[in-house]
């Protein structure tokens, strides 16, 4: 899928034609190639499966002034987005809802009904990040680093990207989230199972491609800070 900007005289398109397919979303317009939907149907699928399906009556079950509590909350400037394009949007009210509440169950916290009331958190400082490949327990040692008590009091919400195929051909895997959790050390926090849940064993020389988040215990997630690098021999 990618995101597009249309420009006169042309304003907008909807529908399908030739096999693409022409929409909009929050983000602003994209186009598509048609294709029967999959239903895979995988582990690390169902779990967030479950959160779509509960979030329609949770925000029933909310009051209309919670409701409009979270339309004042969505307007503020300060939730303002980019798309790809560069392109600034806001997302509605019940989608913030979503997004807050999806960010909370991903660290084992409950759904709130109100929404934030505190500052979003800036984005990380990074230092140094490593996956190292080694014989010696407990094999791969990955770290993402981090000026002392960066994380104090938010969580670490790491996404990784990791190719997995070299040359003229050169494949990725899309960005897939790899640590969501509490500091494992003040200045750094080890993601090894996550890593190895979502991809595998990395290999060795291969680029990966770390975004980290700081996350406060409102569901408020930062910008994103960027960290890259390739799976390096044990030290």
């Amino acid at each position: 899928m990618a995101i597009i900007k249309f420009a006169a005289p042309i304003s907008a398109a909807r529908g399908t034609i030739g096999g693409t397919v022409f929409s909009a979303n929050g983000s602003g317009p994209y186009i598509r190639s048609w294709r029967m939907p999959s239903n895979p149907q995988t582990p690390a699928q169902m779990p967030h499966r479950g959160q779509w399906t509960m979030f329609p009556s949770l925000w029933s079950a909310l009051s209309s002034a919670q409701r409009a509590d979270w339309a004042a909350y969505a307007a503020d400037p300060d939730q303002e987005l980019t798309n790809s394009l560069g392109e600034p949007y806001y997302a509605n009210a019940y989608n913030w809802f979503v997004r807050i509440n999806g960010h909370l169950l991903d660290v084992g916290e409950s759904v709130r009904d109100d929404p934030p009331s505190a500052s979003r958190p800036a984005a990380p400082t990074l230092s140094t990040s490593y996956i190292y490949d080694g014989d010696d327990q407990p094999g791969y040692v990955t770290l993402i680093g981090y000026p002392a008590d960066e994380f104090l009091d938010l969580w670490v919400i790491a996404f990784l990207s990791y190719r997995v195929r070299s040359g003229p051909l050169s494949a990725y895997r899309m960005f897939r989230l790899v640590c969501a959790k509490e500091p494992t050390y003040p200045n750094a926090c080890k993601n090894r199972t996550e890593i190895l849940n979502a991809f595998g064993a990395p290999t060795l020389a291969f680029p990966w491609y770390y975004r980290v988040q700081r996350q406060d215990d409102e569901g408020q997630r930062s910008l994103p800070s960027v960290l890259n690098g390739a799976v390096l021999p044990s030290p």
